[in-house]
């Protein structure tokens, strides 16, 4: 509830910043925006960690294709959402962004107040506890990030022949409707093998069409893309936290989000 107060209260905070222009003020909205980043983490983490905990009792196979599908589908529209929110107005957005941050806590609190996610691990959990299975998390979060943020981010704007900048995106919700429909098969291979195979398939993809400057080598690379975006969104959420003892889900959660993020570098 800490992480959805600062978030709300930075939401509503930056606005009037905006709305008033005060040039005085100005040089201290990186520190705000780092806080911002900070609170954001504290309020989507344990959502993250819930949905882990129940993927260990119903199976990782939907957890996993419902955040891949949420993701490729946020990547593909975030150029346009940016253009909408800007002709909105700072003020509006902000405000807006502030209500929806506190309706989701207040469902958080409402269906989600009574569990409870350690910090501290038991004797045994901390017996049993990998350094290499955080070490994992977040190796598939920087390569979920490294494939979205560097590899999705640089075709869309490379692409020979064709317009990448609609093309990587409606590939990318095309890949989030077909994973709600076959991500079953893909967990039948074994959660990390798959998504070492699908990260493999989109360097491959990335390599092609970045030195293929003919029409046929983009519709080959396309090809290759495709599956490589199924594998990796498909599975990386199950193959980052499956092995993540039930204690550590939060902090696991984080692991993974922190690898995830670090990749937003990679953009350009």
């Amino acid at each position: 509830m800490l992480g959805v107060m600062v978030t709300a209260c930075l939401f509503l905070s930056l606005a009037g910043i905006f709305l008033s222009k005060a040039e005085q003020i100005l040089p201290i909205i990186p520190i705000l925006m780092l806080f911002w980043v900070i609170s954001m983490n504290m309020f989507y983490n344990p959502g993250l960690a819930i949905l882990a905990q129940n993927a260990r009792e119903s199976g990782w196979a939907y957890a996993s294709a419902v955040t891949g599908s949420v993701t490729d589908i946020t990547f593909a529209i975030i150029g346009y959402l940016i253009v909408f929110f800007r002709s909105l107005g700072h003020s509006f957005t902000f405000g807006a962004g502030a209500i929806l941050v506190l309706g989701a806590a207040y469902y958080f609190y409402r269906n989600h107040a009574n569990q409870d996610f350690k910090t501290i691990a038991t004797a045994t959990d901390a017996n049993g506890l990998k350094y290499e299975i955080m070490l994992r998390a977040l190796v598939v979060g920087v390569g979920l990030g490294f494939v979205h943020y560097k590899i999705l981010h640089h075709l869309a704007n490379h692409l020979y022949g064709v317009n990448g900048n609609i093309i990587i995106p409606v590939l990318m919700v095309l890949c989030a409707i077909c994973l709600l429909k076959v991500h079953n098969h893909l967990h039948h291979y074994g959660l990390i093998k798959v998504f070492i195979t699908g990260f493999i398939l989109c360097l491959v993809a990335f390599v092609m069409l970045s030195q293929i400057h003919t029409l046929g080598g983009t519709i080959i690379g396309l090809m290759v893309l495709i599956p490589g975006i199924l594998f990796v969104s498909g599975t990386a959420f199950g193959a980052a936290l499956d092995k993540v003892p039930s204690a550590w889900s939060n902090f696991g959660t984080g692991i993974f989000l922190a690898g995830f993020n670090s990749m937003i570098y990679m953009m350009g």
